[in-house]
């Protein structure tokens, strides 16, 4: 498995799955616009797993980029040391000898992970040297890919390689690499994130297509109901997690984008999904500084 492709679940870990349906052509993309008097910044939402027949993209979406003389994104994954992320892994994600995972969480989280692991037709006990934060990044990768979603087909990745090929668009970035893994291993209440991971797997079929819809149809407001404030109201003991994740990583980001709004440039900013809807979203909190925000 290669460690950038795993990191890239750190992003966005559980709204970061789209399959491809038909394209209303009525609906907004899940696109906006916002203006300075210096500056024009396209926001994103973008969708970290996915599949190749989700291309191409809505029309207004590739003007925006054509449009941008800058691609900002979350972390440019490209720029990622493998060895050092695998390090880090080996360092912060797997318990030391004599310690385990049965150790931390409680017999249903444990007997939740042999069920879906069994499905996936591998031994449970392969996973019980690892902590429940990476152990929960790990089975949602695993999940993904069992769906047909990969990484490679990731709008971020999509639009990274894109701007590569053009020698006059630069690429910079909104956090570090370092960041976002400073972030997930430090997370608190990892066990019940574990706990919360595996039993949203169970419901993931029967709730990916409202997901989709929303994300086609511009719908910010459901999009926002069913990956921050759903989360939020049936598993309060995340809600420390919800807020180091989203709100606090939404103010910093936001405040990037701001200096982005002092410039005399065009940028397209690529961030997941989940990071521009809700009260606390990117979005919204622009709007709060007075600027010109519309959806596309």
């Amino acid at each position: 498995m290669k460690f950038r492709f795993v990191f890239v679940t750190l992003l966005l870990l559980h709204s970061s799955l789209a399959v491809f349906t038909s394209q209303n052509v009525e609906a907004r993309s899940f696109l906006w616009k916002v203006q300075s008097e210096k500056s024009v910044v396209y926001l994103f939402g973008s969708i970290h797993f996915a599949k190749p027949e989700f291309y191409p993209l809505r029309p207004e979406v590739e003007k925006a980029f054509k449009n941008a003389s800058i691609l900002a994104v979350e972390v440019n994954i490209n720029n990622i040391s493998e060895i050092e992320m695998q390090q880090t892994i080996l360092a912060k994600g797997i318990y030391p000898p004599g310690d385990s995972l049965q150790k931390h969480v409680d017999q249903e989280t444990l007997s939740l992970l042999d069920t879906f692991v069994r499905k996936q037709g591998l031994p449970p006990e392969g996973f019980l040297n690892t902590r429940p934060g990476f152990l929960a990044m790990t089975l949602s990768i695993m999940k993904m890919v069992s769906m047909g979603f990969l990484p490679e087909y990731g709008l971020d990745l999509h639009f990274i390689r894109r701007a590569e090929k053009y020698p006059e668009m630069s690429i910079v970035e909104l956090e570090s690499s370092q960041e976002q893994l400073e972030l997930f291993f430090n997370l608190p209440n990892q066990e019940a994130f574990l706990k919360y991971t595996l039993i949203q797997f169970a419901q993931m079929d029967s709730q990916i297509k409202q997901i989709v819809s929303a994300w086609q149809n511009g719908d910010a407001k459901t999009l926002a109901a069913m990956l921050v404030e759903q989360p939020e109201k049936e598993y309060p003991q995340l809600a420390q997690i919800q807020d180091l994740m989203f709100t606090q990583r939404n103010k910093k980001m936001a405040q990037k984008i701001e200096t982005f709004l002092q410039r005399s440039n065009t940028y397209f900013v690529v961030v997941g999904a989940g990071h521009l809807v809700g009260k606390d979203g990117i979005v919204a909190l622009l709007q709060k500084k007075g600027y010109s925000v519309q959806q596309q």
